[in-house]
């Protein structure tokens, strides 16, 4: 009877009930938790885009090369956004754009996927977000996912140490508290790989098919331009207002309240995400900027808990991916392709959020352009050597350095991850 009437409760909530502008996914009639995994995905689509189609596509496909060796029943979709690392989320496997720009082969990227679909293996979607699964648990399933995710690598026909190569260079940090340390997670896998394997490491599809893509991670949102933060998508550009250092703005831009004096914050954000965070202000107001009206208030007050599972759910949902404390003062201006959000906190936060909108102004062409992210180029080496020894081949090495394995050897005409431009 329990069971029934929680059912009811759901069908009712979905029947009434809107999410970032359309109705709740299916999966929110019948599970909590695959109704929270939905609407974090959507809010992932909303905020990034979908990412390029024909890249899913290419990822989606080694993705499927991997899964037909697993014990799963069926390819996990893919869902490609600007954030860093990968995670399994439900029945998908979020890939993040940092990520991927590091990896230097079609390999590693099988290897990311063969750990997360050995997760999915074991039943154990969003293990990251997993309360019941405690700390020594979910090293110990960690260690397993590395160690399972070289022999799938092996039955899928790529190298096995792409594994090592993939966790040596495609993290950025030693640790994270959610796996083991990296020193540990790397004594072990290469233990299990063979060096000497003459496999095609599909290293050449894997730089044609990530040709374009973003390097300097930046997430396309923008980039300080002199003393002015450009949103280029959004034809707008910001000042800080007088007297506040630079830092406490462009630290801030990915949308996270980081900002060394944690008072002034400016991002980009989905449309309906900023339609929702609109609805939710408290002693809303208009007011026009030089770029169009923006809708000012004070930021959502958290919840207290009340309602069903289904809304508490769902308002848990909207509180993450605004992240906002609930006296901060907000404004979002919405343009043409996404809002752009400003924030301040603390005391006096409506007064200096009024102050500040005057400076969000149209962008010139110039600081559009110089707002534009450098993206990859893959360049033909016209000698054989390490893609350290090579850097000189691209129009700023530091392409190489930052996002390449150094040690990895090249033959002639083989390719080199360059950018079109001068990182900045």
């Amino acid at each position: 009877m329990t069971r029934l009437l929680l059912v009811i409760v759901l069908l009712g909530g979905c029947a009434r009930t809107t999410y970032l502008g359309a109705p709740l996914p299916a999966s929110c009639k019948s599970s909590l938790g695959a109704c929270a995994y939905d609407l974090r995905l959507r809010a992932f689509a909303d905020r990034f885009g979908p990412g390029r189609a024909s890249l899913v596509a290419y990822i989606s496909g080694v993705a499927s090369r991997v899964a037909r060796v697993s014990t799963l029943a069926r390819t996990p979709k893919i869902v490609l956004v600007p954030t860093d690392g990968a995670s399994v989320v439900g029945d998908t496997i979020v890939v993040g754009r940092e990520l991927l720009v590091r990896l230097g082969s079609e390999a590693e990227l099988a290897a990311i996927l063969a750990h997360e679909i050995v997760h999915m293996e074991g039943n154990l979607p969003a293990l990251a977000y997993d309360h019941d699964v405690d700390d020594d648990q979910r090293l110990v399933l960690e260690s397993v996912a590395d160690e399972r995710g070289v022999l799938l690598l092996e039955r899928a026909g790529y190298p096995s140490y792409a594994m090592y190569d993939a966790l040596r260079f495609g993290l950025t940090s030693d640790e994270d508290g959610r796996h083991p340390p990296r020193d540990i997670r790397l004594r072990r896998v290469a233990s299990l790989v063979d060096r000497s394997s003459r496999l095609d490491d599909g290293r050449t599809r894997f730089l044609t098919a990530i040709a374009g893509e973003v390097l300097d991670l930046d997430f396309e949102r923008g980039g300080a331009v002199g003393e002015r933060l450009v949103f280029p998508r959004s034809r707008a550009a910001l000042s800080l207002p007088a007297g506040v250092e630079r830092v406490s703005l462009w630290t801030s831009l990915n949308g996270s309240h980081t900002a060394s004096l944690r008072k002034y914050s400016a991002y980009s954000m989905g449309r309906q995400m900023a339609a929702e965070l609109v609805a939710h202000m408290r002693e809303r107001r208009t007011v026009r900027t030089p770029v169009g009206d923006a809708q000012v208030g004070v930021a959502p007050r958290e919840s207290k808990g009340n309602g069903s599972s289904l809304e508490r759910v769902i308002e848990q949902a909207r509180a993450q991916m605004w992240s906002l404390g609930p006296y901060d003062a907000v404004a979002v201006v919405e343009r043409e392709h996404e809002a752009i959000v400003l924030v301040v906190s603390g005391n006096g936060s409506g007064p200096a959020l009024a102050a500040w909108l005057p400076l969000l102004q149209p962008a010139s062409d110039a600081e559009r352009a110089a707002a534009v992210s450098a993206r990859i180029v893959p360049t033909r080496v016209p000698r054989a050597g390490t893609t350290r020894d090579l850097a000189t081949t691209c129009i700023d090495p530091r392409a190489v350095y930052l996002f390449e394995n150094g040690e990895r050897r090249l033959a002639v005409g083989d390719l080199l991850k360059c950018s079109d431009r001068r990182i900045p």
